[in-house]
C-alpha cells in the first residue's frame, strides 16, 4: 500500500478497560482513545493493532541493534503523560528529539532514521535515546553502523 497525497482519519472511540486502539504508521505508533482526527499524507506502512495498555511506564531496546539505516524505539505509558524521547551522542549532545508531546496511556514505537534534527545524516556510531514521561525516566544505547 502507497498513499500519496493526504488523508484525514477521524475517530470516536469509547474508553475500554485496560486496552486500546493503536495506529501504527511508517513506524509511529497513534494512540487512537476518545475522539480526535490525524491528517495522514504520502504513507507507506500501514497497520491497526488492539492492545493492552501497561501497568507501568517501560522503555525498550531498539530493534534492530546495531541498524542500519533505521531502528525502532518502543515504550510503554502506564498513564497520560507529557513525553519526550530524545536521542544524544556519546558527548551527551542533543541529536534529535523524536517525542515532544502529551500522550495518553498505551504502548507505541517510533522509528528513527539516523537523522539528526535539521534532517542530515549522522555519522556511525554510539548513541543513546532517553524517555522523560512525568516522573520516569530511561535511557539505553544504540549502534548506528555503516
Amino acid at each position: 500500500l502507497r498513499v500519496s497525497g493526504s488523508q484525514r482519519l477521524d475517530w470516536d472511540i469509547d474508553a475500554d478497560a485496560g486496552r486500546q486502539w493503536d495506529l501504527v504508521v511508517n513506524g509511529q505508533t497513534h494512540a487512537l482513545t476518545g475522539r480526535g482526527s490525524l491528517t495522514l499524507s504520502d504513507f507507506s506502512n500501514l497497520s491497526l493493532r488492539y492492545s493492552p495498555v501497561p501497568d507501568k511506564f517501560a522503555l525498550a531496546a531498539n530493534y534492530p541493534n546495531p541498524f542500519n539505516p533505521s531502528t525502532t524505539i518502543g515504550y510503554g505509558l502506564a498513564e497520560a503523560s507529557q513525553v519526550k524521547l530524545t536521542v544524544y551522542d556519546v558527548l551527551g549532545q542533543k541529536v534529535h528529539d523524536l517525542v515532544n508531546k502529551q500522550q495518553p496511556a498505551g504502548t507505541y514505537q517510533v522509528t528513527w532514521d539516523g537523522r539528526n534534527g535539521h534532517g542530515q545524516q549522522v555519522a556511525s556510531g554510539m548513541y543513546f535515546y532517553a524517555l522523560q514521561a512525568g516522573d520516569f525516566r530511561s535511557m539505553h544505547k544504540m549502534l548506528l553502523s555503516k
